[in-house]
């Protein structure tokens, strides 16, 4: 794996150790009439206790344990993030599952094993040519057609789908597929409905963790480490900078038409980032700025607020 390729998977890693994000993963792009029966508000990420300490080692895997047609049987979700196609796909995935039947035999006493839905998440640039059901790779010989297991993994690919079909879901899954899938041009014109979705959620968590992915794929900066369940590094100074490197882009570029409302949205994924929320009466406040002047004046002191309410104050 690439230096850049290990640190994307490690991004992807801390996005879908957030449960709101993978219910969004599964509901809207895996095509299963058996999905609306997962019961999401019981979703539960295995950690040690539960997994080897190998699955924790892997930057790509990813296991939640599930409630299923209101039954305690469980499914596993194993999600494998590959940045580039790999044949023999479904025998790497086949072999992670089977360790993993063997380490759950080795913690609990099972008369019969619960089930594991793989998923196999792309985000490379070619198209995903790989089988996703082992017997393609297998060599078909006459009489022993019974003998070659039976398995399939579910890919997504997140350059299989167009910008209007993401533009249409609105959800932090579809930012994400439409961000990895676009130029900085054309994330630059999306910025308003970006801003939007992120203002939509309510699940403030993912929220963060998507700020913070999106910091780091337009600085491609190293993520630089994890603490449990949430990376160290994070903190509103970062986003600030981050905020700041924009509009210091804006000043350079000039006074365009436009670059209003692009400021106004930064500062709202500021506030969301900084204190999970942007409510109405700031932005209508900082919508009814007349220049974009006023605005860069207004950002250098809203950095330097500890509350919302102190920008109250400010505005």
């Amino acid at each position: 794996m690439s230096k850049e390729n290990f640190f994307h998977d490690h991004g992807y890693k801390y996005l879908f150790s957030n449960p709101t994000l993978v219910r969004y993963l599964i509901t809207t792009f895996v095509k299963e009439d058996w999905v609306k029966d997962i019961d999401f508000t019981r979703m539960e990420k295995l950690d040690k206790e539960f997994i080897g300490e190998e699955y924790d080692r892997r930057e790509s895997d990813i296991i939640y344990k599930v409630s299923f047609q209101g039954k305690e049987a469980y499914i596993f979700l194993l999600i494998e993030f590959q940045s580039e196609v790999d044949r023999f796909m479904a025998l790497r995935v086949l072999h992670y599952i089977c360790k993993f039947y063997l380490d759950l035999l080795e913690l609990h006493k099972y008369k019969i094993l619960p089930p594991v839905f793989p998923v196999v998440l792309y985000n490379g640039n070619e198209r995903w040519s790989a089988p996703v059901e082992i017997e393609n790779l297998i060599e078909n010989v006459k009489g022993l057609e019974g003998y070659v297991p039976k398995f399939k993994y579910c890919k997504i690919a997140e350059n299989e789908y167009s910008k209007q079909e993401l533009e249409k879901v609105k959800n932090l899954i579809s930012a994400l597929f439409y961000i990895e899938n676009s130029s900085a041009e054309e994330i630059q014109k999306a910025l308003g409905q970006i801003v939007d979705i992120i203002a939509s959620e309510q699940d403030k968590s993912a929220v963060k963790r998507f700020i913070i992915w999106f910091k780091n794929l337009a600085e491609r900066k190293q993520l630089k480490g994890e603490q449990g369940e949430d990376y160290t590094f994070y903190n509103p100074l970062e986003v600030k900078n981050m905020l700041s490197a924009t509009l210091d882009k804006i000043r350079e570029e000039g006074r365009k038409e436009g670059r209003k409302e692009e400021v106004i949205g930064l500062l709202k994924i500021y506030l969301l980032a900084r204190f999970t929320e942007a409510p109405e009466e700031i932005m209508e406040a900082l919508r009814m700025r007349e220049s974009i002047q006023e605005l860069e004046s207004l950002a250098t002191k809203i950095y330097q607020c500890q509350s919302l309410e102190e920008i109250t104050k400010v505005l």
